[in-house]
C-alpha cells in the first residue's frame, strides 16, 4: 500500500517529527515547517489511488 514515492514523503515527515520531539522546548523553524507541510500535503493526493489498490487487492483475496 506504501510505495516508494509515498515512503520517501513519510520519512521525510518522520525525521522533523524526530527533530521537533529532541527540540521540544525550542522554537520551531518557520523554513524547515514549510517544507514539511508541502511534504504533508503532496500526500494527499497519493492516498486514494494507493487505498483502492489495497482494497482491489483484498478482494481479490476474498
Amino acid at each position: 500500500m506504501i510505495d516508494r514515492e509515498a515512503a520517501e514523503h513519510l520519512e521525510q515527515l518522520l525525521r522533523f517529527r524526530r527533530v521537533f520531539r529532541s527540540l521540544y522546548g525550542g522554537g520551531l523553524d518557520a523554513e524547515r515547517t514549510s517544507s514539511v507541510l508541502r511534504a504533508a500535503r503532496s500526500l494527499r493526493p497519493l492516498y486514494r489511488p494507493r487505498i483502492e489498490h489495497f482494497l482491489d487487492f483484498a478482494d481479490e483475496l476474498s
